[in-house]
């Protein structure tokens, strides 16, 4: 392997990491147009890109509870959580989420779910 493919090699995660990025910006200003069904494509595609691009798991998050997708926004936020624990702090300040209520795998509950209930 010559230098020039071991460079390309060791930095693959953070070049996949800036396109999934990229991605994620191009999702929210869909999400901002009010063209939230392209942005989950979107967001889908930087994950494809970067799965453990919590940014991209986090904005899903967000429109499947907008949507009512309350099982797909809580596989979302707790896949978010898992990548990075800062996202169960910003989902609860959102007010995305329940205080308190612990579902089995250590994420709170989708404020909409207890709304269901």
């Amino acid at each position: 392997m010559d230098i020039l493919s071991t460079f390309k090699q060791k930095n693959k995660p953070a070049r996949n990491r800036k396109k999934a990025l990229e991605q994620v910006m191009l999702g929210c200003s869909l999400v901002n147009s009010r063209q939230d069904d392209n942005a989950i494509s979107i967001f889908k595609k930087a994950l494809d890109i970067d799965p453990s691009c919590a940014e991209a798991h986090y904005a899903l998050g967000v429109i499947y509870s907008k949507k009512g997708m309350n099982d797909d926004a809580l596989a979302s936020y707790t896949k978010a959580a898992e990548i990075n624990p800062d996202y169960k702090t910003k989902a609860k300040e959102e007010g995305l989420v329940e205080e308190g209520v612990e579902e089995e795998d250590g994420f709170d509950i989708v404020k909409e779910l207890k709304k269901d209930k």
